[in-house]
C-alpha cells in the first residue's frame, strides 16, 4: 500500500465513525458521527426527508439503596449511564458542495445535535424525577420488578418528546428548554 493510499484508508476510517462528546446537564455523552455521502443535495434530501437519520442510545443504570428511615426497605435509583448512552448523527457530504451548500449540511447537522441533545436531557431528567418519587421495596426483593412501570414512564417521555417534535423537524415546538430551529436540509 502506498503512502497515499494509506493516508486515504485512515481519512476513511476517521470519517466513518469519529468519536466526539455532548455535554448534558454537565453529564458527556459519546458521539459518534457517520460520513453519509449523496449524489448531491437534492438526493441528500430525498433520501433523509421522513427518516430518523440521528439516534440517541440512552442506557439507564437501576438499583436500590438502603433507606435510611427503615432498614426493611430499599429505595430504588435510576440514572443514565453515562459510559454506555451516545448519539449517533450523519455528517453529509456530495462532491462539489457550493459554500451555501456546506452551510446548509452543518446547520442540519448542528440541528440534529439540539434534538439528540434533548432525548439525552429527558432522560437526564426523568431518571432524577424517578429517583426523587423515593419509591420502596422491601430489602429481600429484587429491585428490577418495581422499576418496570419506570421503565415505561421514560420510553413514554422519549416517544412524546418524538411526537410533539415529529423527531426534530418541528423542534421549534419543543418546551423551551429543548428548543431549537427544525430541522431541514435547505437546498436553495
Amino acid at each position: 500500500m502506498n503512502a497515499v493510499a494509506i493516508m486515504l484508508a485512515t481519512l476513511l476510517a476517521f470519517d466513518a465513525a469519529p468519536t466526539q462528546s455532548v455535554v448534558v446537564s454537565g453529564m458527556t455523552f459519546g458521539l459518534v458521527v457517520h460520513q453519509r455521502s449523496f449524489k448531491d443535495c437534492d438526493d441528500a434530501a430525498a433520501q433523509l426527508s421522513g427518516k430518523e437519520i440521528a439516534v440517541a442510545h440512552v442506557f439507564y443504570h437501576y438499583g436500590a439503596v438502603p433507606d435510611p428511615s427503615d432498614p426493611d426497605l430499599r429505595l430504588l435509583v435510576v440514572a443514565v449511564d453515562t459510559e454506555k448512552s451516545y448519539v449517533e448523527i450523519p455528517r453529509i457530504s456530495w462532491p462539489y458542495m457550493s459554500s451555501a451548500e456546506i452551510q446548509a449540511a452543518d446547520r442540519l447537522y448542528d440541528d440534529l445535535v439540539i434534538h439528540e441533545r434533548g432525548h439525552l436531557a429527558i432522560a437526564v431528567e426523568s431518571a432524577a424525577e424517578v429517583t426523587a418519587l423515593k419509591h420502596t421495596v422491601p430489602a429481600n426483593v429484587d429491585p428490577r420488578a418495581a422499576l418496570t412501570p419506570f421503565a415505561a414512564l421514560l420510553d413514554a417521555r422519549q416517544r412524546e418528546y418524538d411526537a410533539l417534535t415529529a423527531h426534530g423537524v418541528r423542534q421549534s415546538r419543543a418546551p423551551a428548554n429543548l428548543r431549537g430551529d427544525d430541522i431541514r436540509l435547505d437546498c436553495k
